[in-house]
């Protein structure tokens, strides 16, 4: 027989869901600031520079893919979008990945002013 009283219980769940919020705004600050500064390194260095790093952008915007999809998971009881919007912002960088690795300067060109678009950047 459990012996935790009813508030004791309901004062618990609100902090987990509390906590639940706060982690998935870390996280989608995380993808918010990798945005930045994929938009920022394009913007600032020529693509050459850009294909030497280590790891790739494709890379990172990989291992942010998932980050949104740990966002999503989270944020789907008090906030659907931010999962969406967290993904929005990682295909932008995988395709800037891809655009990166390609040495496609007009693709990557044409990426950059998509993401400086969006808000929050």
């Amino acid at each position: 027989m459990d012996l935790t009283p009813l508030g004791t219980e309901q004062s618990m769940a609100r902090t987990a869901k509390l906590e639940t919020s706060e982690n998935a705004q870390r996280l989608y600050n995380l993808v918010i600031q990798t945005s930045n500064q994929f938009l920022h390194n394009c913007k600032h260095f020529a693509i050459e520079v850009l294909r030497t790093e280590t790891p790739t952008y494709a890379e990172v915007a990989l291992l942010m893919r998932q980050v949104a999809g740990i966002i999503e998971v989270l944020a789907d009881d008090f906030d659907p979008m931010m999962g969406q919007k967290a993904h929005e912002y990682c295909e932008l960088m995988s395709q800037m990945g891809v655009a990166i690795d390609c040495g496609d300067r007009v693709a990557l060109s044409t990426l950059v002013a998509e993401l400086e678009r969006k808000p929050g950047l």
